[in-house]
């Protein structure tokens, strides 16, 4: 009877281990959810987590993730793949969704290494698994992305087309701000391109709704006309654009605004 129960008391604390072990860390399941609605919030959860607390691969797999996507939105990224390595290894076939985050975040790391070997292949990584998981908003960026990493090639069909892609992907969520950054980044290169009717026609366009945009896309906006104006040498026409181009409280950016209507 007495090793019936003591077999009974070993299989229980066992569970109980088992249990314990696979219980994800309450803070950072905390953090994940946050991302999606206020980034800075989750930041600040992330910084109150010490990473010596972490004891299962799940948690330093999540911990690894976030910490690169809060790097990330804070303008703070590190061109070090090692942390996010632990999320690419430990996704890979675990969790489509997250698999598909955490390549995505390493192909970012390597672009900021200048290994754009590495990036077109784990953006086509990321792809896949964002397809797996039927995750279109991440599509969306996945696009952009590549978009960029065409543009820095001088591949500019090939940026021009994922750049439409994202905006659809954009469009269909609903997304306005992403689609309007990424319409401006597509003004962008084609005023680079010369095509300057196609440059101006986006801008005119988004000048219709500009009254619904934050500060900082407004005065994006202004700027770009400034800078197509002054491109195509109606050097007039770009100062009163700079002129009207609203300023955001960011000194570092507005400073630069008088240079730019003194050089039209």
């Amino acid at each position: 009877m007495k090793s019936v129960s003591f077999v009974r008391l070993s299989i229980y604390v066992v569970l109980m281990a088992a249990t314990v072990a696979c219980t994800p860390h309450p803070t950072l399941t905390e953090a994940e959810r946050l991302f999606e609605s206020d980034y800075d919030s989750a930041c600040a959860l992330l910084r109150s987590i010490e990473p010596s607390e972490l004891r299962t691969h799940y948690d330093k797999a999540l911990y690894a993730l976030s910490v690169t996507r809060g790097r990330f939105y804070r303008g703070e990224p590190d061109a070090n793949d090692s942390l996010i390595s632990i999320a690419t290894a430990y996704y890979e076939q675990r969790d489509v969704h997250r698999a598909a985050l955490a390549w995505f975040y390493m192909a970012k790391t390597c672009a900021l290494g200048k290994r754009y070997d590495e990036q077109v292949a784990d953006l086509l990584k990321a792809q896949h698994f964002c397809t797996l998981s039927d995750n279109h908003r991440l599509q969306a960026y996945i696009f952009v992305e590549r978009a960029s990493l065409f543009d820095h090639q001088q591949q500019s069909d090939s940026a021009l087309l994922n750049y439409s892609l994202a905006l659809r992907a954009f469009t269909m969520q609903r997304d306005t701000l992403n689609a309007v950054n990424t319409e401006l980044q597509m003004a962008c290169l084609y005023n680079r391109l010369k095509d300057y009717a196609k440059a101006e026609s986006i801008c005119r366009r988004l000048l219709q709704h500009e009254a619904r945009l934050p500060v900082a896309y407004r005065s994006a906006l202004h700027r770009m006309m400034g800078s197509i104006y002054h491109s195509r040498g109606h050097y007039l026409l770009a100062a009163q654009a700079y002129r009207q181009t609203p300023r955001t409280g960011n000194p570092a950016y507005d400073d630069n605004l008088s240079y730019l209507i003194a050089k039209s």
